[in-house]
């Protein structure tokens, strides 16, 4: 039985490239779509990590300039 199968199925080379061009483009999206995700995934750890205000160093209210405006020489 197994002689007749392999005896009369036999393979044209036009059925192979029909599987190529579906498995070619498949790994080709698999590849891209982890490789997005991964970057997607960086990405968004690098924003949340930074996402951090600067420390407020204290220091004497008198000499602050920060509520002063200075508007420069007018004369």
């Amino acid at each position: 039985m197994l002689g007749w199968l392999a005896a009369h199925r036999q393979i044209d080379s036009a059925e192979e490239p029909h599987m190529t061009r579906f498995v070619v483009p498949a790994a080709a999206s698999i590849v891209v779509g982890l490789l997005l995700g991964a970057a997607a995934v960086f990405g968004v750890s690098l924003m949340v990590q930074q996402d951090t205000k600067p420390p407020i160093t204290a220091g004497d209210p008198a000499s602050s300039v920060l509520n002063r405006v200075e508007y420069g020489d007018r004369s």
